[in-house]
C-alpha cells in the first residue's frame, strides 16, 4: 500500500514489492496517493513505478479498498509512517480487509510514541488484534504497542534494506560531477542547514549538488535552500545515483540515511523532530553511529568530527539484521494462521470492517455538501 509522493515512500514500496516477488508471491500495489492533493508531484514517481512495470491499482476513493477483498488472499501494510495518527485514520490498519484475509504489518512507524486518546486506543487495539503478524521499524515502537495497545511485535529493518546494494545500483543514474561532489537531500530547508552545507563543502573543497523534496508544489524548497547546484526535479534514478556516487552526503531524511548506509557513503544527518527523531536514533544506535547525527539547528560541523567512515563493522550488523528481517517476513507469509483468526467472530468483524457507503449514505453526503455551499453563499453575500 502506497499513500504519499516522496523518494523514501516510493522506494520503500518498491523494495517490499520486489522482495515479495522474490519470495514467489504475486503482488499488486494499492496506490492511495490518488486520494490526496499531490497529483502533480506524483508524476515523477509514477513514471518510475511504470518504468519498472509494477502492478499498481489506483484507489481513487478510500471506499474502493473494500472491493479488493474479492481479489486478494493477503493484505500487507508496508513501512514508513503509515501508522502516524495524523494520516489516513484506520485505513492503514487494514480496516477494509475482511476477517478471513491474512493481514501482515511489515515495519510501519507511528512517528510519535506518546499515549493516544482513549477513543483511538479502543478502535486501533481491536484492529491490531486482527493481524496475523506485526513488525515495526523502530525499537521504541515494540514497547509502545505492548504498553498502550496490548500488542506484541518484532523490530525489523526498513524494506529498502531487503533489496541488495547491487540491485539498487542497477537503478542508479548519477548526475554529471556527482562523484566529486558533496551531495545533499534536504526535506525541510532552513538557514542553518544552508550554512552547514556550505561549511562541509568548504572543508572538503568540493562543489555542492543538492536535491530537495518535491512533494508539495506550493512549497518551493529549491528557492528556500537558495544554493547553487540544486536540482529542480530529480528522478528516482537521479536520486539513487547521486547518493551512491557522491564524495560525501548530508541529509535530514531518514531514507536518505538508509541509502547512505546501503551504498557505504560517508554522511552526516541532521535531526528532524518535525518528522520524527526516533527513527533516526533507533537505526543509528543499532549501528553505533549516533555521532553521525547533528542537532536540528547545527550550522557547522563540530570540531573533531571525522568526515571519514569505516563501514566494516556497520556492514556486519546490517547484514545480520537484514537476514533476520527477511526471515521474519517469510515466516509471516507461510506460517499457519492463529486459530483465533481462523474462527473470527462475524458480528465483531461487521463492526470493524470499513465498507463502501450505501446509496442513502451517499445521498446524505451530497446533501450536506450542498447545504454547506448554500450556507457559504448566504453568509458571504
Amino acid at each position: 500500500m502506497w499513500m504519499t509522493c516522496n523518494y523514501g515512500a516510493v522506494l520503500t514500496s518498491y523494495a517490499l514489492y520486489r522482495t515479495l516477488e522474490r519470495m514467489g508471491k504475486k503482488v499488486s500495489l494499492l496506490d492511495f496517493s490518488y486520494t490526496d492533493r499531490q497529483k502533480d508531484a506524483c508524476t515523477v514517481f509514477r513514471k518510475f513505478l511504470t518504468q519498472e512495470k509494477l502492478s499498481i491499482i489506483p484507489m481513487h476513493n478510500l471506499d474502493h479498498a473494500y472491493y479488493m477483498n474479492d481479489h486478494f488472499d493477503t493484505f500487507m501494510v508496508g513501512s514508513d509512517q503509515v501508522w502516524n495518527p495524523g494520516f489516513l485514520g484506520s485505513l492503514f490498519f487494514l480496516d477494509f480487509a475482511k476477517g478471513e484475509k491474512r493481514k501482515i504489518a511489515y515495519g510501519p512507524s507511528m512517528a510519535r510514541h506518546d499515549k493516544p486518546s482513549e477513543r483511538y486506543l479502543r478502535k486501533i487495539s481491536r484492529l491490531l488484534k486482527r493481524f496475523d503478524a506485526i513488525s515495526v521499524r523502530e525499537q521504541g515502537m515494540v514497547d509502545h504497542l505492548r504498553k498502550h495497545f496490548g500488542c506484541d511485535s518484532t523490530w525489523v529493518m526498513d524494506p529498502v534494506f531487503l533489496h541488495s546494494r547491487e540491485q539498487w545500483l542497477k537503478l542508479a543514474r548519477p548526475a554529471e560531477g556527482a562523484g566529486n561532489s558533496v551531495v545533499s537531500y534536504i526535506l525541510d530547508p532552513t538557514e542553518s542547514k544552508r550554512k552547514l552545507l556550505l561549511d562541509i563543502s568548504s572543508r572538503l573543497e568540493a562543489p555542492l549538488l543538492n536535491m530537495v523534496d518535491i512533494q508539495k508544489k506550493e512549497i518551493n524548497n529549491r528557492e528556500l535552500l537558495n544554493l547553487p547546484g540544486t536540482m529542480e526535479e530529480a528522478t528516482l534514478n537521479d536520486w539513487l545515483g547521486n547518493i551512491s556516487h557522491c564524495k560525501y552526503f548530508i541529509t535530514d531524511s531518514y531514507h536518505g540515511v538508509c541509502f547512505a548506509l546501503i551504498f557505504n557513503r560517508p554522511f552526516i544527518c541532521i535531526d528532524n523532530p518535525l518528522r520524527g527523531s526516533g527513527r533516526f536514533i533507533s537505526l543509528l544506535e543499532l549501528l553505533h553511529l549516533r555521532d553521525r547525527m547533528l542537532p536540528e539547528h547545527a550550522d557547522r560541523i563540530p570540531d573533531g568530527t571525522s568526515l571519514e567512515m569505516n563501514y566494516e563493522a556497520v556492514n556486519q550488523i546490517l547484514q545480520a539484521h537484514m537476514e533476520q528481517s527477511g526471515q521474519w517476513l517469510l515466516d509471516a507469509l507461510s506460517k499457519k494462521r492463529p486459530e483465533a483468526l481462523e474462527h473470527y467472530n462475524r458480528s465483531t468483524e461487521k463492526k470493524l470492517t470499513r465498507k463502501p457507503p450505501t446509496r442513502w449514505q451517499l445521498m446524505k453526503r451530497k446533501g450536506k455538501r450542498l447545504l454547506a455551499k448554500v450556507y457559504h453563499r448566504l453568509v458571504h453575500r
